[in-house]
């Protein structure tokens, strides 16, 4: 409905691809549906393709760079699950940039902290994803990343459960169960039928 409503606004095509993604992610890992994978594609080359022209507007380019940097984002992570690294990190490098703009151009356009914390954070950390990347020189600062996590989940309009989410698995990697443990708990809280965020605080309790 929202796209059939603003065509011209990337929003509802990214949000759009970013369901279908944590459907592939979380629902079908072990029955894997070709069909998913082809929407997901489609909707983030929409996004793209569309960011893109709501960029040029100087009134909506922090936004369009926003949706922009977020669609090259999400491609770069599903290059990566194809072990396609060079892609990958051509994506993710374009993708990281735009966010960067977008803070710029708006410092209180809180969704873009999101990425650019992520982006921060595996840069610094060289997680298992980005080890292989490790001869591009990826540099990243982890305290710079916790800053732009936190700004996110406590001042971001869309994206307060991915950052909490983000840190969880971020404090779980590095055995600060403690805080892991609090937003285990904020992610229940808010959303307590969500079967994920259960399956979150069993691991957590496991350790």
């Amino acid at each position: 409905n929202i796209i059939r409503m603003r065509p011209d606004h990337p929003a509802a095509y990214f949000f759009s691809a970013m369901a279908t993604w944590y459907e592939i992610t979380y629902d079908s890992l072990l029955n894997r549906n070709p069909q998913l994978d082809k929407e997901f594609e489609e909707m983030i080359d929409k996004t793209i393709a569309v960011s893109k022209k709501f960029s040029k507007d100087k009134r909506t380019e922090a936004a369009g760079n926003l949706y922009w940097g977020g669609g090259l984002g999400a491609k770069g992570w599903r290059l990566i699950t194809r072990r396609q690294w060079v892609k990958s990190y051509l994506s993710g490098k374009k993708g990281f940039s735009l966010l960067k703009n977008a803070i710029e151009l708006d410092p209180e356009l809180y969704d873009a902290y999101l990425g650019v914390g992520m982006y921060e954070y595996y840069a610094a950390t060289l997680g298992p994803v980005l080890k292989v990347l490790s001869t591009f020189l990826v540099r990243g600062d982890r305290q710079e990343a916790l800053r732009y996590l936190h700004s996110a989940e406590s001042k971001s309009r869309y994206v307060r459960l991915e950052a909490a989410y983000f840190l969880w698995n971020a404090y779980m990697d590095e055995g600060r169960l403690a805080e892991a443990e609090e937003k285990s708990a904020f992610l229940n809280r808010t959303i307590p039928q969500s079967p994920l965020f259960e399956w979150c605080e069993i691991q957590l309790l496991f350790y």
